[in-house]
């Protein structure tokens, strides 16, 4: 498996909090350096915890935000990408972290800032950070929501939940539709159970 392939892996295996919902802050926080790189903003693999990133964070978190019963706190996935072997986490004196309040900074590993400085990888790596596993189809195309991964209030919006069953809006050409094998796939590795 070639470099790419293994990162875009990683990034679609994240071990994320599932204890109340399926927790968006791993992803969201990526999705934030993706963007730094993106912009110019992040030159080398070091990040520093600043409130520049957690203000970043939020504006991203503010679109999960009211899926959310818990505050969206930086400094968890800031440590725990950790885990992740994303990067590694560092106190303020250079000594590894071993928690999150003690986590001033990460080195971010090397193999993955050079992927990310390529344009088609992080397209690709968004995508997969997206996907969260919430719904899939199945060989009739119609949506499965997955129960119990993730309860959301919709104020002013159609809640996922009410999607399923529906019968999704294909092509007019059958040859451009999901192959079932795909989807098939998808609902294995992808749907949250």
């Amino acid at each position: 498996m070639d470099s790419q392939s293994r990162w875009l892996a990683i990034l679609g295996k994240l071990r994320v909090n599932r204890s109340q919902g399926l927790a968006p802050h791993k992803p969201l926080l990526l999705l934030v350096v993706l963007e730094m790189i993106e912009n110019g903003d992040l030159q080398s693999p070091d990040l520093k915890l600043t409130p520049e990133l957690a203000f970043r964070f939020s504006q991203f978190g503010i679109i999960v935000a009211h899926r959310r019963t818990q505050r969206m706190d930086i400094r968890l996935p800031f440590y725990h990408l950790s885990s992740d072997t994303v990067w590694s986490g560092f106190t303020k004196d250079g000594s590894q972290s071993l928690d999150p309040k003690s986590n001033r900074y990460v080195k971010i590993d090397a193999e993955f800032f050079a992927l990310a400085q390529d344009l088609t990888f992080r397209k690709m790596a968004r995508v997969v950070l997206i996907r969260t596993g919430l719904w899939s189809l199945d060989d009739d195309y119609r949506v499965i929501v997955s129960h119990g991964a993730f309860d959301e209030e919709a104020r002013d919006q159609k809640p996922l939940r009410d999607f399923h069953g529906s019968r999704i809006a294909l092509p007019s050409n059958a040859k451009l539709w999901p192959g079932p094998q795909h989807l098939a796939w998808h609902r294995e590795n992808r749907l949250c159970a």
